[in-house]
């Protein structure tokens, strides 16, 4: 950051008008407007609750940097400005959005915002701080990395139970690489626990340079609280190669670390309601022609490879989410041809992609891409881009079931914005926040917007006990407000889950997945897909239709078509892949993909 003399100009938080769905609210400050403040992160619970962490000058010396949080009660307004300052007595300045805050909450409250703060010695450690469920402020600052060697680009995430995952990337000047590592929560934990024995989950390679550019990680964890993290291991300065691992619910470390091909970087994760992982990650990208593709896995390996986008030039960034159906919501940002800029798609995949959905022009450079979906499908995308004279940060809406609205300016039109970070909650109400100029110095923004249709009070689907209250300067001490009765029905409540193993008879007639209706009312109506592959090419397999009461269980049986039965004859086994669509009497449907090995009874 940089002294500047200036005359601030006062800038009052002023109510937020009622919000139209599909919409924004005008931007207030998340930080006061007094300091220089950059680097913002926000985390958004199903019901509503959040939390925001950022980095600022508290009196306004160069050295004085420090991380400031703050929180929000279930609720659809913005944060209050301000925030608590968490005294970490930074040593020297930091650059726009150098502290890497990350966030994470869940819906009973409980937080962790963390950071990459720089120490008297010269070095960058991680540091986070965690709020117990149901409590209104934050505990001790926990340093989670011993001075010596640097570290940097913290991750965090956390599933509905409190089960939480920080990763980081550390230096190691011995062998001049960046090694991960991370550390956990339990449900109910407070206090960061080491991974891996306190140890490198990754054994990476000396790319041949001492620089401080280390490549992000990406992690994500389940419902069960099994994790995946994934980053770019960078064999050579230019040239990269996605890794990932995983770690059990209840395992202490991370497992056997998988190489995708070299080549291959910038990945992101994301965790499904169904123990479902999404990776992506772009192939190529040096200006002659680029991928982005996509994996799923359950209980294991990354299944194939699903193309998302592809272009002639490159792709610079990725970013994925998944709904509770298991479909995966993928944005890009794509060069076409020589001297064009990087245009934002979005596309959603269940059994294959579609092509993307572009919602900016190749006219200005789309930057900073940062997606969030929830369980229904609604999704909010978010980008900076310019406008000719500043840079100004863009996000598009998405109600599950409809299209992506068209992109708009949510920032002033007249001063910088950047890096935006974005959350939305069950009912499709987002918060943003972002680096924006104010006069001279930087600042931090927030605005909120909501999907069209989206309800007038968030809805945990899951709902568990609601913090007393916000900590200092966040949000509001008052209870949070009681859910609507009578609230809309926005998703389908239903499983479906197929053995990894399947015989045919020689009739071709096999059992299909056991799929759960845990409705309350009404019945779901089940549409059942299998593909297999015959000469490299995808054809049906199998289709099967029924209907399944409220609460009650059925396993639909299924009858090979004829091109299928015939290659199953020849091959004696299929592998079949599957989706499982459930629509209930709402209307709200929702798609599971399944896979299984179909064999011969003999």
């Amino acid at each position: 950051m940089r002294r500047l003399l200036v005359v601030l100009l006062a800038f009052g938080c002023i109510a937020a008008p009622a919000l139209a769905a599909g919409a924004w609210n005008k931007e207030t400050y998340l930080a006061e407007g007094f300091h220089e403040a950059t680097g913002p992160s926000v985390a958004v619970a199903p019901n509503g609750a959040a939390v925001a962490g950022w980095q600022a000058q508290f009196d306004g010396g160069l050295g004085n940097v420090d991380a400031f949080l703050t929180a929000r009660a279930p609720s659809t307004a913005a944060f209050a400005t301000g925030g608590t300052r968490q005294h970490v007595d930074s040593a020297k300045a930091h650059d726009e959005g150098d502290m890497h805050a990350t966030t994470a909450v869940n819906s009973a409250g409980k937080a962790v915002v963390a950071w990459r703060q720089a120490t008297f010695n010269g070095d960058f450690r991680i540091q986070a701080a965690v709020r117990a469920a149901g409590a209104s402020t934050f505990g001790a600052v926990q340093t989670l990395t011993d001075e010596g060697e640097d570290a940097s680009v913290p991750t965090v995430a956390m599933n509905a139970s409190g089960a939480t995952v920080l990763v980081w990337r550390r230096h190691e000047t011995a062998t001049k690489s960046w090694q991960v590592q991370g550390a956990a929560l339990t449900d109910a934990g407070t206090t960061f626990t080491a991974l891996d024995g306190g140890g490198n989950i990754s054994d990476e390679p000396d790319d041949g340079t001492d620089d401080f550019l280390s490549p992000e990680v990406r992690v994500a964890i389940a419902p069960s609280g099994a994790a995946v993290v994934a980053w770019q291991s960078r064999l050579t300065v230019s040239l990269g190669q996605t890794r990932w691992a995983r770690k059990g619910a209840a395992e202490a470390a991370f497992g056997t670390v998988h190489n995708l091909a070299t080549g291959t970087w910038a990945p992101d994760v994301a965790a499904g309601a169904g123990d479902d992982f999404a990776l992506t990650w772009i192939t190529g990208s040096g200006g002659s022609s680029a991928t982005v593709s996509l994996a799923r896995a359950t209980t294991g390996d990354f299944g194939e490879a699903t193309p998302v986008a592809s272009t002639a030039e490159s792709i610079v960034e990725d970013r994925v989410g998944l709904d509770a159906a298991g479909n995966a919501i993928v944005a890009v940002a794509e060069v076409t041809s020589t001297g064009t800029q990087p245009r934002a798609g979005v596309t959603t995949c269940a059994t294959t992609c579609p092509a993307p959905t572009w919602l900016t022009s190749e006219e200005r450079r789309v930057e900073g891409i940062d997606l969030a979906v929830n369980d229904a499908g609604d999704a909010v995308a978010a980008w900076s881009r310019s406008n000719g004279t500043h840079e100004l940060v863009e996000a598009s809406l998405r109600a599950h079931g409809k299209g992506w609205d068209p992109a708009v300016s949510v920032s002033r039109t007249d001063q910088n914005a950047h890096v935006p970070a974005v959350g939305i909650d069950s009912n499709g109400h987002v918060t943003m926040a972002w680096t924006a100029a104010n006069v001279a110095l930087f600042a931090v923004r927030q605005a909120t917007g909501a999907v069209d249709g989206a309800g007038t009070t968030p809805v945990d689907p899951t709902p568990t006990a609601t913090p007393s209250g916000p900590s200092g300067g966040g949000g509001s001490s008052s209870p949070p407000p009681p859910p609507p009765v009578g609230a809309s029905d926005r998703t389908v409540a239903a499983s479906a889950k197929l053995a990894k193993k399947t015989k045919a008879t020689k009739a071709g007639r096999f059992s299909g997945p056991k799929i759960t209706c845990s409705e309350t009312a009404g019945a779901c109506r089940v549409a059942i897909t299998f593909t297999t592959k015959k000469k490299g090419k995808r054809i049906v397999a199998a289709r099967a239709k029924a209907t399944i009461k409220a609460g009650k269980r059925a396993t639909p049986s299924l009858k090979l078509l004829k091109p299928a039965k015939a290659l199953l004859k020849k091959k004696h086994s299929l592998s079949l892949t599957g989706t499982v669509k459930v629509t209930d009497a709402a209307g709200n449907s929702h798609s599971f993909p399944v896979k299984t090995r179909l064999t011969a009874k003999r």
